[in-house]
């Protein structure tokens, strides 16, 4: 294919996130989304790419796309369909094309694509939480107080999800280079983000990852060489002391100039600790969990319920993806979903690490993507972080070649 052709995918690709910002605009004031026909035509145009340089990676999203379709079709036989069912499944599909499209990419060695769709989407994202602080958009959390920002974007939670993939990218990649002045300054940055946005998920993700990637790296130096590497160890104090020093001040920021205290406080008179921490989706489980318990029939155990019938349930989703995935799409549709991230985690494990760099850091985030999704959610169903998840997620495959030679 055509530079002019690569060069108008990218664009497309790398503007999702800003689509996505006006999305939350006219969902505001009109009700309606554009976001949905945006990312249809761009996974079209990822499908094309794919069938043209792997058919085996189409056939693969083929027989997805097909089981997704045979169980939205039960659902209409069985009078459970919703739109939903639909778009839903949509989200989980770009997340897969979206992997195969960037795995393409890598083969075909256009890795500079990649690292240009991540910075185009930093600064769009960056962007959204500046003009928060200025006062336009939404804030994490409503109420008689504004609390946090997430910009223009619609979906808090998905918000957070986006933060922590960005930062897996750049941090990890921070570590790859040894640039640990770098890592540093992106440190401070995401922590700055993460206290705005003022979530759990946020908070305590990015201070996760902070910490964690450079002891992953610490020890991957030290298994190799058996000795210990210079900048591992710099990396590794650094991350204690961002962690240990740095992080209250932001904790700090997060709680009481943003005023996380005054949600904090208010369910804490309220409710108990564990329903605090867990936003309530421990007692819409629980709710799940009855519902089950007298709804047994096996196809719908197979194909799932509906959204509606979630919907009668709680008023809501239970916010948590392997439940709400399989109160949707049954049995099957969780061994599908969890599946390709399970079957990645363990084809990542017997990768070299001076010849596959990020691949001990996406093996990582996958569990932290799996742990995310079953406590908090809005994982496999982000329409908003899909495509950065199928990117961070293909970065397992870059060779680094000159390690290699």
């Amino acid at each position: 294919m055509n530079k002019i052709f690569w060069k108008i995918t990218l664009i497309l690709i790398s503007i999702y996130l800003a689509v996505d910002s006006l999305n939350g605009l006219i969902l505001r004031y009109f009700n309606f989304s554009i976001s949905i026909i945006y990312k249809f035509f761009i996974l079209s145009i990822m499908l094309i790419i794919i069938i043209k340089y792997n058919l085996e990676y189409f056939l693969i999203i083929l027989f997805i796309i097909s089981t997704f379709t045979v169980i939205i079709f039960l659902h209409f036989l069985l009078n459970i369909d919703s739109l939903i069912d639909f778009v839903w499944s949509l989200k989980y599909i770009l997340i897969i094309v979206s992997y195969f499209f960037f795995k393409v990419l890598i083969k075909n060695n256009k890795i500079n694509f990649i690292k240009t769709f991540f910075s185009v989407s930093l600064i769009i994202f960056i962007f959204n939480i500046f003009i928060g602080i200025l006062g336009f958009g939404y804030s994490q959390y409503g109420g008689g107080v504004s609390i946090g920002t997430r910009g223009l974007f619609y979906g808090g939670n998905e918000v957070n999800l986006v933060l922590i993939i960005l930062e897996i990218f750049f941090l990890s990649s921070s570590i790859l280079e040894k640039n640990i002045k770098k890592y540093f300054l992106l440190s401070l940055l995401f922590m700055g983000i993460a206290a705005l946005l003022t979530s759990k998920v946020a908070l305590f993700g990015t201070l996760l990852i902070i910490l964690i990637f450079p002891i992953i790296n610490f020890f991957i130096k030290l298994k190799s060489n058996f000795l210990i590497d210079k900048s591992s160890y710099k990396f590794f104090l650094l991350s204690f002391f961002i962690f240990f020093v740095l992080s209250p001040i932001f904790l700090y920021i997060s709680l009481f100039e943003m005023n996380l205290i005054i949600r904090i406080s208010y369910w804490l008179g309220k409710t108990n600790l564990i329903t605090l921490v867990l936003s309530n989706r421990n007692v819409w489980l629980i709710n799940d969990y009855y519902f089950l318990q007298k709804n047994n029939d096996l196809l719908n155990y197979l194909v799932g319920f509906g959204y509606k019938k979630m919907l009668s349930i709680n008023g809501k989703t239970c916010e948590m993806d392997l439940i709400d995935e399989f109160m949707l799409f049954g049995i099957i549709g969780v061994v599908i979903i969890y599946g390709f991230f399970i079957i990645e985690f363990l084809s990542n494990m017997d990768k070299k690490t001076f010849l596959y760099p990020y691949a001990p850091y996406i093996e990582f985030s996958i569990i932290l993507f799996i742990i995310i999704s079953i406590v908090s959610g809005h994982v496999m169903n982000s329409g908003l972080a899909s495509i950065l998840i199928g990117a961070v997620l293909s970065l397992n495959y870059y060779i680094n070649y000159i390690s290699k030679k």
